[in-house]
């Protein structure tokens, strides 16, 4: 199933997860609308980013329109975000360690040119050594194809 958030078609995720997976998602929310409204953070922030995994992409593209995700500033902080969101992956559940939504998003970031393309490749590269299940090159054609259909549809 394929659902358009704010302009970002994303997979269905969270096939795995169970209901204390997703009541963790209105704190995840809350510190990724907090990282992106100021510049700093706490460590409570790093903490909670660091067990949300997948769940810090769905809740940008959740509540962050693709104009705001286009500025050189909040694109920065989604790529702390999402470094955050996988840099501890032991602390991540089987439903949060796979970077469906992560992976769209990145490929949204790198087309939007407001970032860094050394920037975006340190967090792909954390994301990709991370310990994932699955084909990761298989990840990768599956999340082109989800952006191909937004830009061209």
């Amino acid at each position: 199933m394929i659902r358009r958030c704010r302009g970002i078609e994303i997979a269905a995720v969270g096939q795995d997860c169970t209901s204390n997976d997703f009541a963790e998602f209105s704190e995840v929310q809350g510190t990724v609308l907090r990282l992106l409204s100021w510049p700093g953070y706490t460590g409570f922030d790093e903490k909670t980013l660091n067990r949300s995994g997948d769940l810090a992409a769905v809740a940008v593209m959740r509540n962050v329109s693709v104009e705001a995700m286009d500025t050189p500033q909040n694109a920065r902080q989604i790529l702390l975000i999402l470094e955050f969101a996988f840099e501890a992956s032991h602390l991540l559940t089987k439903c949060n360690r796979n970077p469906t939504a992560t992976l769209i998003l990145l490929d949204h970031l790198q087309h939007s040119q407001q970032v860094s393309q050394n920037e975006l490749h340190n967090t792909e590269f954390l994301i990709s050594t991370m310990p994932l299940q699955g084909s990761r090159s298989l990840r990768l054609k599956e999340s082109r194809r989800l952006t191909g259909s937004i830009q061209n549809g």
